[in-house]
């Protein structure tokens, strides 16, 4: 029996650019925040990468989708970054 797969979840705004990884959660967001994240096209099991972040706390911009089937591209609040909780994969080069 193999031994089970470990997991590398870490909050979008831990990821550094050109990170991308499958959304496992939205943490404490409710609310408004939760509904238009989810409207967005981010919920569990959904591609997302960091492409860029704004300088001075400015926000995260970010695909949501796999590259076949990018669904957009949006900026994030910082706070609402923070409570995305992503299964990082590998970096690639933005």
């Amino acid at each position: 029996m193999s031994a089970p797969i470990a997991r590398t979840l870490r909050a979008l705004s831990d990821l550094g650019v050109g990170s991308e990884g499958t959304v496992w959660g939205l943490g404490v967001l409710e609310g408004e925040a939760r509904v238009w994240l989810r409207a967005l096209g981010i919920f569990e099991g959904q591609s997302l990468r960091l492409l860029r972040r704004a300088p001075f706390g400015g926000p995260y911009h970010v695909r949501v989708g796999g590259a076949e089937g990018a669904l957009g591209e949006f900026a994030i609040d910082p706070s609402l970054a923070s409570g995305i909780t992503l299964e990082a994969r590998a970096s690639v080069t933005p």
